[in-house]
C-alpha cells in the first residue's frame, strides 16, 4: 500500500477519532436531556472538569488507565466504544467513497446509526435529535451520486414510517397494548430516508432474524421469556450500518448487468 494511501487511512481515522468523542458525549448526555455543548466533559466522580490532555480520544483512556486522575473514579468505556467505532466507520466510508461528498453522507449516516443502536441498548429509547440528525443528513446527501435518490429517499421515508406506524396501531388494536414504540416507528422513517424502500426493506428483514435468533438463544439460556421485550430499534440500527455499507455494492452490481 502506497505511503499517500496511508495517510489518508489514517487521516480518516483521526477524523472518526475525533467525530466518535462528541459521539460519545451526545450517547452519555442527550438520553439525559442534557446540553451537549455545555457544561464542559468533567469526572463523574468528583465533577472536575478535564483538561485538553484528557479529551485526547482513545490515548487519554489508556494513559490513565480508564481512570480520573484526580479521585481514581473509573471512566466508563462508553466514550472509548464510540470513539473506535466511529473511527472504524470513518475508515469503512473512506474505502467505498474516498474524500467525497459521499464519504460525509455515509458517515454521518453511519453515526447516528452508532448512537441510536447504543441508546436504544441502554435506555431503551430513541432520542428524537438523534433521528433528525439522521433526517437531515439522508435528505442533504440523497441529490449525490449513488443510493437512494431523492425520490427514493421520499417514497423510504413514507414506506419506513408508514408500514411501521400501521404496524404498531394493528398490534395495539388487536392486543390492548403496545407493542412497539413510537421511538422505532421514527426510526424506519429515518431508515427508509436513508435507504429508500429496497435497502430498508432488507434492513427491516436482517434486523427481524437477528432479533428473533437473539430472543429465542436468551429464552433457551433462561436469560428472557417468551414475552420480554428486545430493544429492537438496536437490531433496526444495526442492520442499517450493515445495509448502509453493502448498498452501493448492491447497487453496483445490479447496474453493471444491465
Amino acid at each position: 500500500m502506497a505511503a499517500g494511501e496511508l495517510l489518508r487511512l489514517a487521516f480518516a481515522a483521526a477524523l472518526g477519532l475525533c467525530a466518535g468523542s462528541f459521539l460519545g458525549t451526545c450517547i452519555e448526555r442527550v438520553p439525559r436531556g442534557l446540553s451537549v455543548l455545555r457544561p464542559r466533559s468533567r469526572c463523574e466522580g468528583c465533577g472536575a472538569p478535564l483538561g485538553p490532555a484528557e479529551l485526547v480520544p482513545v490515548l487519554s483512556y489508556l494513559l490513565q488507565r480508564g481512570r480520573c486522575r484526580r479521585c481514581g473514579a473509573a471512566i466508563g468505556a462508553g466514550h472509548l466504544l464510540a470513539e473506535l467505532g466511529a473511527a472504524a466507520l470513518a475508515v469503512a466510508a473512506y474505502l467505498q467513497e474516498g474524500f467525497s461528498p459521499e464519504f460525509f453522507r455515509t458517515f454521518g449516516l453511519a453515526c447516528v446509526f452508532l448512537a441510536v443502536a447504543a441508546v436504544d441498548l441502554r435506555h431503551r429509547i430513541i432520542p428524537d435529535g438523534f433521528v433528525a440528525a439522521g433526517l437531515l443528513a439522508a435528505f442533504l446527501g440523497a441529490p449525490l451520486p449513488g443510493p437512494p435518490t431523492l425520490l427514493g429517499a421520499g417514497l423510504g421515508l413514507i414506506a419506513g414510517g408508514g408500514g411501521f406506524f400501521l404496524v404498531r396501531e394493528a398490534y395495539r388494536r388487536l392486543r390492548g397494548r403496545e407493542g412497539m414504540g413510537a421511538g422505532d416507528v421514527k426510526l424506519a422513517a429515518l431508515m427508509g430516508a436513508a435507504l429508500g424502500p429496497g435497502g430498508w426493506l432488507a434492513a427491516v428483514l436482517l434486523a427481524s432474524a437477528a432479533g428473533t435468533a437473539v430472543g429465542l438463544g436468551l429464552v433457551l439460556a433462561g436469560r428472557a421469556t417468551w414475552t420480554s421485550a428486545l430493544p429492537f430499534g438496536a437490531f433496526l440500527a444495526g442492520a442499517s450500518l450493515l445495509m448502509l455499507f453493502c448498498l452501493p455494492c448492491l447497487f453496483f452490481f445490479s447496474s453493471s448487468f444491465q
